[in-house]
């Protein structure tokens, strides 16, 4: 689908910027790749310290906690001086308690302490939780030690050389990192604090267990749900590709996993295949080579691709745009999304039918004419921004699909958006409607076009207005010079309108009737409001003869629905004709007494007779465009082969001709002008001569 292009809010002088940046001769090549580079190892660098220092803030505390049991359980692994003191303290006891013994004897009844033999758990006990420590204090060291060796990669690999030394020393050291298994060293630190962990409460539950069976139950069913739970994080990653939980041990339980599958579905293969003798079983089956993907892409690389399948996209896009429906709010925002948003699905990177279904299309055109609505009211932004963000409504409405071209006509000329048509963007954009589509949106977009031309204010803008004038495909017989002549080339605008609203009245049928009705009318209203006394004889002339024959087919039409139509343009019109009719040096006369008075809402005005025709002279020749009073803005007049619209330009000569405007004297009847007949024109303009310009970004 057909699509305005858009300048994405300063994109191109970004692009200019980025254009002047560049690097040209022998160090080009090497300067891209240590721009392409920087930003991957900048990002490794990170991760690297980030996880270093959650490894020394953990070791830490846990360390500390694991000292303070050993200091307990350590006095169990040497004999109790209490327990000798007590020994000889009984001894004693029993040498002084026999009161008759006369000399002192030593019995052989003493007892002497027993040799020292620590309980086995003890020894357990302790075995786990020093080893515990030493794991602890081992991660502490290699955090330490992966800080040092990520600074150290920095500051080597950017040396202030030149940019072909610096890439050479940045992809030896980037080889190294991997022949060398440096990520693997980072994914260990995490293992070897969760071993640590595991080997602690591993000797505390044997501590307990031989100190008081309740706390060791206690503590046992804990740890079993802190097992468990550690159990399945390890495991979800391998079940749900999207799961946010993750364990060290997840990368290993998945190589594990999926290469046992492999060689499960491999070994089954080759046992039906030797039973059964089936030449066909030697090929893979699908279940054997996913597992087999899955092992050699690993953990990380499956959940990216499974991210892209194609059953997923409509619900994952979907989401992205409730969400930035949810978060979006200032209308620059806005502005950006919905630029994104056109791109995307011009570029089918999005499917739009897949995409927005009918509840997401509703939200969607919600958002659209609440930002436009905004836009247009405020008085805090800029023309060039509203023009800017009109161009990026039209490309995201059709893009989307949340509007088909003639929906969008129909909402700007008999809807909330009738603001756009105060804007030449709206014309251009409208004008590539003429093409490639059916014959009801060619003519509602031919409408668009004349209302546009009708409704700008071109003394703001007026080498815009003169361009969209020129380029459009109306046909409007206009001579060189005569577009300058706003009211004229008005007059010529409503004629030539007239004139398509008849052509395709009688190709299109019950379409016409029911869709278009509003949008003519609209158009007419909007189209006929000009000075219709200060313009040229020749259009006067072509108006009368067109009146003249809409008052005809409304008399003595041959079809009721043709009769009805004609009367529906000549209510609409009539006011230029009352207007041309005024006066007693009118170049046109007639009976119009019946319809001068009437309102438009008098049923007067659907009585065909009330309506008469023009009696006209011979059409005069165009004369020559007088000059233009001095005290009138400069304009700029445009030749038979126009030069491109420049919108910087033409912002400039409308601010430097506004800022000398003064309101111009009484206009003179057209009747008064005289103009030099020794002038002749060499051509008539084409309408392929004048393309439309791309629009100010």
């Amino acid at each position: 689908m057909s699509s305005i292009p858009l300048t994405d809010m300063g994109t191109a002088e970004q692009g200019s910027q980025t254009d002047s940046s560049y690097v040209y001769g022998p160090d080009a090549f090497f300067s891209m790749y240590l721009e392409k580079t920087e930003e991957e190892d900048t990002r490794m660098v990170e991760t690297w310290k980030t996880d270093a220092d959650g490894t020394l803030v953990f070791t830490g505390l846990f360390s500390a906690a694991v000292a303070t049991c050993i200091g307990i359980s350590i006095q169990d692994l040497k004999p109790n001086p209490q327990d000798t003191s007590a020994i000889h303290l009984g001894n004693i006891y029993q040498l002084l308690a026999d009161p008759n013994r006369t000399h002192i004897s030593i019995p052989s009844t003493l007892s002497t302490p027993p040799p020292f033999s620590p309980p086995k758990y003890i020894v357990w006990v302790n075995a786990l939780w020093f080893l515990s420590f030493s794991v602890s204090l081992t991660c502490a060291l290699l955090a330490t030690l992966l800080q040092r060796w990520a600074r150290r990669y920095l500051r080597i690999t950017r040396l202030p050389y030149r940019p072909h030394r610096r890439a050479r020393i940045r992809a030896f050291f980037f080889e190294g990192i991997h022949k060398l298994h440096l990520p693997w060293v980072v994914e260990a630190l995490p293992t070897l604090l969760h071993l640590s962990l595991f080997l602690f409460f591993a000797g505390l539950g044997l501590y307990l267990h031989n100190i008081n069976h309740t706390i060791f139950v206690v503590v046992l069913s804990w740890a079993g749900v802190c097992i468990t739970a550690y159990a399945i994080i390890t495991l979800m990653p391998i079940l749900r590709h999207n799961s946010p939980y993750y364990a060290p041990l997840s990368s290993s339980a998945w190589c594990l996993v999926n290469g046992l599958l492999y060689v499960i579905f491999r070994f089954s293969r080759a046992i039906i295949s030797l039973i059964l003798d089936h030449q066909n079983v030697t090929q893979p089956h699908d279940w054997e080579t996913t597992s087999y993907k899955k092992f050699s892409d690993g953990m990380d690389k499956t959940a990216e691709q499974t991210a892209q399948e194609e059953n997923l996209l409509q619900r994952l896009d979907l989401d992205i745009l409730s969400w930035m429906f949810k978060t979006l709010d200032e209308d620059h925002e806005w502005e950006r999304c919905f630029v994104g948003l056109a791109s995307a699905c011009s570029s089918r990177v999005m499917h739009p039918r897949r995409i927005f279904v009918e509840s997401e299309r509703e939200r969607l055109k919600n958002a659209l004419m609440g930002w436009a609505e905004r836009t247009l009211s405020s008085n805090l932004v800029s023309e060039e921004i509203k023009e800017r963000r009109i161009n990026i409504y039209i490309n995201t409405a059709i893009d989307t699909t949340v509007l088909q071209p003639s929906d969008l006509i129909h909402e700007v000329l008999h809807g909330k958006l009738g603001g756009f048509l105060s804007f030449v963007a709206f014309g251009l954009s409208a004008q590539i409607w003429l093409q490639d589509y059916d014959p009801l949106t060619t003519f509602l977009a031919e409408c668009a076009i004349a209302a546009t031309i009708a409704r700008v204010q071109r003394w703001k803008c007026p080498g815009a207005w003169s361009h969209l004038v020129l380029s459009s495909q109306l046909d409007l017989s206009l001579p060189e010079g005569y577009v300058e002549y706003g009211d004229s080339a008005l007059l010529a605008n409503l004629i030539s309108i007239v004139g398509q609203m008849r052509l395709n009245h009688s190709r299109l049928h019950q379409g016409f009737d029911l869709y278009a009705q509003d949008v003519i009318r609209g158009t007419l209203q909007l189209v006929c409001k000009f000075d219709a006394w200060q313009t040229l004889p020749e259009l006067q002339y072509r108006f009368c003869d067109l009146w003249n024959e809409l008052v005809d087919t409304a008399q003595n039409g041959k079809y009721g629905r043709t009769r009805q139509f004609s009367i529906m343009i000549l209510k609409n019109i009539r006011k230029v004709m009352i207007e041309l009719c005024k006066g007693e040096d009118a170049p046109l006369t007639g009976q119009m007494n019946s319809i001068i008075t009437s309102g438009d809402d008098d049923s007067v005005l659907e009585v065909p007779s009330s309506y008469s025709k023009c009696q006209t002279r011979a059409a005069p020749s165009f004369p020559l465009p007088p000059m233009l009073p001095s005290s009138y803005p400069t304009r700029t007049v445009l030749t038979a082969s126009p030069t491109p619209y420049d919108p910087r330009e033409a912002q400039h000569n409308m601010q430097s001709s506004m800022s000398s405007f003064t309101p111009p004297p009484p206009s003179l009847p057209v009747s008064t002008i005289v103009a030099p007949t020794s002038v002749q024109y060499t051509g008539a303009f084409s309408r392929d001569d004048a393309l439309p310009p791309k629009l100010p970004g």
